[in-house]
């Protein structure tokens, strides 16, 4: 501990040094000084001085001046003035001024100055800490705010209570992060229904464990939308290995999953396409072709409802083939007016209908229970519709632009092929009849042979 004395009376300076002597119970080393001048000189040359004490009247100023220049350090020690009697007032202005404490020059302030020194050191080091804390906490926060994520800390705990979460919290989830600190069934809760079970079990057992729960999971905004979130989070243990608290990370990977999901939607497209060219370019014939195109594209792209549903001209009815998905058996038999369904529709005007919520929709007609939305493509072959393409879904809003194209260029490949196969068919009936015409021929001619040998 190192003290500054500031006193221009050397007598008091003596005792005051005897007094600390017999009753600071600590090692001191005590400095002295008789001018304001003299004090500030030896505190640059001694920065790490722990406190000053100062008369109040000094040869070239006052103690209170110097409490004031004291102040404008970096990092000042504590300062305690001793007054005379009747300088109380001038003591409580130097408190207000950033003082640590005063003495008043009485029969018995020696006494009380070992407690006064070592309690103004003591809370001049705390408030010192205080602020040394909270600059690094500013530092801390600061630096965690720019950051492109969310970082949190939890308790070691079950329930996980959020100890602090960063403010980008708000604009990743919706909520803000008063809101998490209240309601700790947030995360629970808004963790997607189709991940929540997984996602729970896995940070069970990293809470049993101490193991990094390391996860990619779906969560459910405060609007609504749903986000993808990758969780990061560790445990932080105390020296003895107990542990005190998880630290971890958020981040949105919406935009990677949405990229992952469009290329992987991309090759099945691709794969589609590729398959139906195939079945075009190998089928014998125009059932066999729509059957495998069917399969296919309901394998892959929709799985709820899709089929064709061909155009009978002479009676202006749609007929599903049999080989339409997602449907019962019953409805296979169906036969649907132009005049009175959008599939319709799509066969009176050749033009495709997109549908985002087919109840607001008076043509459409219910055929499966919950249907939301509705895709429906005509398929054109030399101009004229021979029949439609049509996909429904239970969720609003689930087809595209890019669906819808899609769909067109599927539909013109089997209109392509329908034309191959009406031409392989017509070429092999034309085929068929010369044959038959030339048999007749052949067995007129050998009929009437004789008769001409004869003669």
């Amino acid at each position: 501990m190192k003290i500054l004395y500031v006193e221009d009376e050397i007598a008091h300076f003596i005792l005051t040094e005897r007094t600390l002597e017999e009753n600071l119970h600590q090692e001191f080393r005590l400095l002295h000084t008789e001018t304001v001048s003299e004090a500030l000189k030896l505190l640059e040359a001694e920065p790490d001085i722990d406190l000053i004490l100062s008369d109040l009247r000094l040869p070239d100023g006052t103690g209170l001046e110097l409490l004031k220049k004291v102040r404008e350090r970096k990092a000042p020690p504590a300062v305690v003035l001793v007054t005379g009697q009747g300088d109380q007032e001038v003591a409580v202005a130097a408190l207000k001024a950033g003082a640590a404490d005063y003495l008043v020059k009485q029969s018995d302030y020696l006494h009380r100055l070992p407690v006064v020194i070592t309690n103004a050191i003591a809370q001049n080091r705390y408030l010192r800490e205080r602020e040394a804390l909270y600059k690094a906490e500013f530092k801390y926060q600061s630096l965690v705010e720019q950051i492109p994520a969310v970082v949190f800390l939890d308790e070691a705990n079950e329930a996980g209570t959020t100890i602090y979460i960063s403010p980008r919290i708000e604009e990743l989830t919706g909520y803000t992060p008063e809101e998490w600190y209240a309601d700790p069934e947030i995360w629970i809760r808004s963790v997607h229904p189709d991940d929540r079970e997984q996602i729970l079990e896995k940070n069970r057992i990293s809470n049993r464990s101490g193991s990094r729960f390391y996860e990619e999971y779906r969560f459910v905004r405060r609007d609504g939308r749903t986000v993808w979130l990758k969780e990061d989070a560790n445990l932080i243990r105390d020296k003895e290995g107990d542990p005190l608290y998880w630290q971890g990370i958020l981040l949105d990977i919406t935009k990677e999953k949405e990229d992952e999901a469009a290329l992987q939607r991309q090759l099945k497209e691709l794969a589609v396409l590729h398959s139906a060219s195939l079945a075009a370019s190998n089928a014998l014939k125009f059932d066999e072709l729509i059957e495998q195109v069917t399969n296919v594209i309901g394998n892959t792209l929709y799985p709820d409802n899709f089929g064709v549903l061909l155009l009978d001209k002479n009676v202006e009815l749609l007929r599903p083939h049999s080989s339409y998905r997602g449907t019962s058996q019953e409805n296979l038999s169906l036969v649907l007016p132009v005049t009175q369904t959008l599939a319709g529709k799509v066969a009176r005007t050749a033009k495709p209908i997109r549908l985002g919520d087919v109840t607001k929709e008076p043509l459409y007609f219910e055929v499966t229970a919950g249907v939301q939305s509705e895709l429906c493509v005509p398929i054109l072959a030399r101009g004229r519709v021979i029949g439609v393409i049509n996909t429904e879904s239970k969720k609003q809003n689930a087809y595209t632009e890019r669906d819808e194209r899609l769909l067109i260029t599927i539909a013109n490949t089997l209109a392509t092929a329908a034309d191959k196969l009406r031409s392989f068919e017509e070429a092999r009936q034309r085929a068929t009849e010369l044959e038959a015409l030339y048999q007749a021929s052949r067995s007129l001619a050998l009929s009437l042979e004789p008769q001409i040998i004869g003669r």
